[in-house]
């Protein structure tokens, strides 16, 4: 029974056929999938092409140390930009909290300030209805009611 290879197996290898790096058993089968698999086909012709034009550089030889040095020196790199990110954004953090407290402070004193509103209005109807009269401005200046009515325009309690 004839194994069948798919072409994503076959293009993972494609650059080591191409180079002489697969097994005689995997250089039959990557031969005969090119033959009948157009995709494929087009695909080794432009890994080809790629390795042809690479060709023409010239190997530069590099200090024996430049791996270590590299990684020294992105390593360096790396913490540089993340004592900038944080002194970025720790600043930005103070600001977004102090906004989110800004916000949440007026929305919470409008929840707290509305209820006592409607409290003291709820207040000030009943003692208007117990006292028989309309509204508060109907007693005279210096009365219990209006003392009340002063207090609670003053916010007293």
């Amino acid at each position: 029974m004839k194994r069948k290879i798919k072409c994503p197996d076959i293009r993972k290898r494609l650059s080591a056929f191409l180079d002489g790096e697969v097994t005689e058993p995997e250089k039959f089968y990557i031969s005969e999938h090119l033959k009948t698999c157009g995709d494929c086909q087009n695909e080794a012709e432009k890994l080809s092409q790629i390795s042809d034009f690479l060709s023409f550089f010239t190997a530069v030889d590099v200090s024996p140390y430049f791996v270590s040095r590299l990684k020294l020196r992105l390593a360096e790199e790396k913490a540089h930009f993340a004592n900038w990110t944080k002194r970025l954004v720790l600043p930005l953090e103070i600001a977004a909290l102090f906004l989110l407290a800004l916000i949440g402070g007026g929305y919470l004193g409008r929840i707290l300030s509305e209820p006592r509103t409607e409290k003291d209005a709820l207040l000030t109807e009943e003692i208007a209805n117990v006292s028989g009269v309309s509204a508060f401005e109907d007693f005279s200046e210096g009365s219990l009611v209006q003392t009340f009515t002063n207090l609670l325009a003053e916010g007293g309690d």
